[in-house]
């Protein structure tokens, strides 16, 4: 910039400069990030904030990095954020990051959740003979790679034993139980 002094005449120009420094802080990162399961697929992330904020951002990963997302845009006072959709059997690392006026935060402490696999559904006997049953269920998730059978009969009287386990490799959802004993009642699952 430029400064004319009157004193020294009216054409005598004094060259100066100033600088000035300005110093933006970032948000305070959130802390005490939670990560509750509040239905099959879905968790309720929390946080504690401090300091001033615009809002919140939400960033999650998958163990296999297959799935991963973000959600912007969370009001400045929220101190919750519910994710849908997960994929079961994944465990997810979540962040959370506050927005200040100028800089964001940095992320805070990962916090991870393991989403449960659910048990098949439909389950059911489609038919058997006196010594075999053929079971069904409808498949539950592309990340299900296999399902165990396990069938179990105690004769009260006698002691006798029968029990087993069956992996039956995903997709197929039907399988057969072979050398059952004639007249038996079996717990399967």
């Amino acid at each position: 910039w430029r400064a004319y002094r009157d004193d020294e005449g009216p054409d005598t120009m004094v060259n100066s400069s100033a600088t000035a420094s300005i110093t933006v802080k970032a948000a305070p990162a959130p802390t005490d990030v939670t990560a509750v399961q509040e239905g099959p697929k879905s968790v309720t992330v929390s946080w504690t904030q401090s300091g001033t904020v615009t809002g919140h951002w939400i960033y999650y990963v998958s163990s296999d990095g297959e799935d991963s997302g973000s959600v912007d845009s969370i009001a400045s006072t929220a101190r919750s954020h519910t994710l849908d959709n997960l994929q079961d059997g994944l465990v997810y690392t979540i962040t959370v990051i506050a927005m200040g006026e100028h800089l964001p935060s940095e992320a805070s402490q990962g916090k991870d959740i393991q989403i449960p696999i659910l048990p098949p559904t439909n389950f059911m006997s489609t038919s058997q003979t006196a010594t075999t049953i053929t079971i069904s269920w409808d498949h539950i998730s592309n990340s299900v790679i296999s399902y165990e059978v396990s069938y179990t009969y105690q004769e009260p009287c006698s002691g006798v034993d029968d029990s087993g386990n069956d992996t039956v490799a995903a997709p197929l959802t039907q399988h057969t139980l072979m050398g059952l004993e004639e007249f038996s009642t079996y717990m399967i699952t």
